[in-house]
């Protein structure tokens, strides 16, 4: 079986060249059987590795019959939708490549492309004779009413289009619906290998801005406890210009203790830190989950900013502030390759 396909791809320069000719009860059974292998392949692929939503494939198959070609696209989308073109006559043929797709890949938009190449006549085209014994007849009719010669010819009948039309006759051929479910399987294969390499160029780019996230919080971390000084400074300088009379400087010390207690009070901001250090450590984790993790990355980038500004709303110290932007700034470049991640 192997030195006959070796055969075939040679003979047709690369191309894979199958003929099952097998029964249509056993080739139901085989079509079964490949696609549980698919779902194994692509599980495979999917385990404990982080894939991109974009992607693209395109498989070139020959048979006996047809040369089917198939190119499968994926982008960006929160959802799972797909759409599959085809013969435009074969929707019976479309629903089950669509349901086929759907129970298969998650999230992003599929857009499925097959071309169908016949390599003997089959029973694709069919003639309307009833239609065109009516336009050689009319034809026929105006030439003895005008009096011109009658050349009619099989051109000239070609050119009623609404004599030909198209039939699915082919598509209820075992042999070519199993060559079809084929070329599709090994797109979509394909196509989840091209999501995997995406996904690690993806892994890279976000581990390198995670550790940038980290190093802002960890400056901020390191200023948290310099803020009760520099507050004590600001009331202090605020009440030495307003104070004038000494003898209420005792009760405007013991005033001033409370005020900074209560400022700093407001102005902690541990519990925004150690948040933050928890999401990171989460953000971490979410690389390495079997499942698509994109939409809760995008949940994750939401909670970094809501903490953040949180500790700028807080903060009275300009070192603590330029940090905080400058963290938001790399938390919108982590969200936007977040929007790739399957």
């Amino acid at each position: 079986m192997i030195c006959e396909k070796e055969a075939c791809r040679k003979k047709r320069g690369g191309n894979l060249r199958i003929d099952n000719g097998l029964p249509a009860s056993v080739e139901k059974i085989a079509e079964y059987c490949r696609r549980i292998n698919t779902f194994w392949k692509v599980a495979c692929y999917n385990f404990c590795m982080m894939r991109s939503m974009t992607g693209f494939s395109r498989i070139n198959l020959i048979t006996e019959k047809v040369e089917i070609t198939v190119e499968l696209r994926s982008l960006n989308s929160k959802n799972l939708s797909v759409s599959v073109n085809t013969h435009p006559e074969s929707l019976e043929l479309e629903y089950e490549l669509r349901k086929y797709l759907l129970e298969t890949l998650k999230r992003g938009r599929i857009n499925c492309k097959i071309h169908i190449d016949f390599l003997h006549s089959v029973p694709a085209i069919r003639v309307n004779k009833g239609l065109a014994g009516s336009y050689i007849a009319a034809l026929n009719e105006i030439s003895q009413a005008f009096d011109i010669p009658d050349t009619t010819t099989t051109d000239t009948i070609s050119r009623f289009r609404d004599v030909f039309y198209s039939t699915t006759e082919w598509a209820e051929d075992e042999g070519i619906r199993a060559a079809i479910n084929d070329a599709v399987t090994r797109a979509i294969i394909d196509l989840e290998k091209e999501r995997r390499t995406e996904g690690e160029k993806l892994r890279s780019i976000l581990e390198e801005f995670l550790e940038e996230l980290e190093g802002y919080v960890k400056k901020i971390d390191a200023l948290k406890d310099k803020q009760r000084t520099y507050i004590k400074e600001k009331l202090e300088k605020f009440l030495e210009e307003i104070v004038v009379n000494p003898s209420v400087k005792d009760d405007v010390d013991d005033r001033l203790s409370v005020e900074i207690a209560l400022s700093a009070e407001k102005a902690d901001i541990t519990e925004e830190i150690d948040r933050l250090f928890m999401h990171i450590t989460r953000f971490r984790k979410l690389m390495d989950e079997e499942e698509p993790v994109g939409m809760k990355m995008d949940f994750y980038c939401q909670e970094f900013l809501r903490e953040l500004n949180t500790i700028a709303s807080k903060t009275r110290m300009k070192e603590i502030s330029h940090l905080v932007v400058e963290a938001k700034n790399t938390v919108n470049r982590i969200r936007e390759q977040v929007q790739n991640v399957l």
